[in-house]
C-alpha cells in the first residue's frame, strides 16, 4: 500500500518527509483499517 498526501514539498534524491501522526493505515489479511501509533497493542510499530 502506497501513501502520500497533498502537501507540496520539493523532490529531493533520499528525502524523507516526517510528520506527527495518531493513527495510520495497515493492511492485514487483505483488510485495510486504522490502527494507533506508535503502540498497537503491545507492540512499538515505530
Amino acid at each position: 500500500m502506497y501513501w502520500w498526501s497533498n502537501i507540496a514539498v520539493p523532490d529531493i534524491n533520499k528525502g524523507r518527509v516526517v510528520v506527527s501522526a495518531n493513527e495510520t493505515y495497515t493492511n492485514s489479511g487483505g483488510l485495510i483499517s486504522k490502527t494507533s501509533v506508535p503502540m498497537n497493542g503491545d507492540v512499538d510499530i515505530t
